[in-house]
């Protein structure tokens, strides 16, 4: 079967990510053009191609996409939120992880919340409906592991206040920054696990910074080509329709 991890470690290796793994949340940061879209589609795809293979449970797929760009295609799919519709998606995840808190009978079938401009999201909330979809996305980003629930977050920026939370670093169990996102001095600082003083070097399109949070240094990747688009898409679209979200749902006042 091919080989389906989008991560190539510069000097040899493969690198994708399991749900449910070490890694709880994931993020991945690019400028425009970097194709940081592109790879986290290739990461969720691998997930589910890598359950497949290992007949263990399948995994399902929430994405939230403010500027309606990257996930057009699939805006017919009741799980894909799109412009100002975008928050719902973390409505959506937060209302399930509270159903199998309260329900241990559900099957916690591992469920992925992908967020698109995670920063950008959030400046579009105002007021009390912005207080509340934080308060949602943090308690999905600190208790969802229980529930199967993950996080994906795609961004050109990212800010501890988009989070509720003063220390971003410790939200994520695995960082990738695409081109020269980790030589920017406030991204490295403020998201990678680097010495003071310690800068990693702009790279090209294609490459980037990744380093998983359990102590280990950034390692220099290179994403991998897509070798079968219309394959990843079959994909995405299948693990869209796995989730059926109940008639009732629990929410947060």
């Amino acid at each position: 079967m091919v080989d389906t991890r989008p991560l190539l470690k510069v000097g040899g290796g493969k690198l994708g990510w399991e749900v449910p793994s070490s890694i709880i949340n994931y993020l991945i940061l690019g400028n425009v053009g970097s194709g940081k879209s592109v790879v986290a589609k290739m990461v969720v795809t691998d997930i589910f191609i890598t359950a497949h293979r290992k007949k263990q449970t399948l995994p399902m797929l929430v994405v939230s996409e403010i500027k309606q760009e990257d996930w057009l295609e699939f805006e017919d799919s009741s799980n894909v939120f799109l412009g100002w519709k975008a928050h719902k998606a973390i409505e959506v995840a937060y209302n399930e992880m509270i159903r199998r808190q309260e329900d241990r009978t559900i099957e916690r079938n591992p469920l992925i919340l992908l967020i698109e401009e995670v920063t950008v999201l959030m400046s579009s909330l105002e007021g009390k409906r912005k207080s509340k979809i934080q308060k949602m996305l943090k308690s999905i980003i600190l208790s969802g592991r229980s529930r199967s629930i993950f996080c994906l977050f795609v961004s050109q920026d990212m800010y501890s206040s988009d989070l509720g939370d003063s220390n971003l670093r410790n939200q994520f169990g695995a960082v990738l920054g695409l081109g020269n996102m980790a030589s920017r001095s406030a991204v490295a600082a403020n998201i990678f696990d680097i010495k003071s003083g310690q800068k990693l070097e702009a790279l090209p399109n294609r490459y980037g910074w990744y380093q998983e949070m359990n102590g280990s240094q950034p390692i220099k990747v290179q994403v991998r080509n897509v070798r079968n688009v219309s394959r990843m898409h079959k994909v995405l679209k299948k693990m869209l329709e796995q989730y059926q979200s109940p008639n009732e749902s629990a929410s947060e006042g």
